[in-house]
């Protein structure tokens, strides 16, 4: 299967995160990507039978608070294929996150909102 026709879903909290993976991937050529900041969500996008993904990476954070372990979660959906379960150390997204570009585009800067 091409970069280009891999669905991936991202699962994390901090926009900054989010931005800054989806960012990575479309350098790699991986353009079908959904980006997600909550935990409802992402028990809403992978029970439905009928979207698979082929990777799903998520922010172990994000389900800590309804004690969910995330490699059984990911276990018992068949229709993600893959997964990648990451820890962001503390005070790691409060820092600004910069993704370098291609050439040609002009350079910007993300940095996570705080609340």
């Amino acid at each position: 299967m091409t970069h280009k026709a891999l669905r991936i879903l991202i699962a994390d909290e901090h926009s900054g995160q989010l931005f800054w993976i989806e960012r990575l991937l479309n350098r790699l050529g991986c353009y079908r990507i959904a980006p997600i900041r909550t935990f409802e969500d992402l028990v809403q996008l992978t029970s439905n039978p009928g979207d698979r993904f082929d990777w799903l990476i998520v922010n172990q954070a994000l389900a800590r608070p309804y004690g969910v372990d995330l490699n059984v979660f990911c276990r018992v959906r068949p229709h993600i294929a893959h997964t990648l379960i990451y820890e962001t150390l503390p005070g790691v997204c409060d820092l600004p996150i910069e993704c370098p570009l291609p050439m040609g585009e002009r350079a910007g800067r993300a940095t996570e909102a705080t609340y």
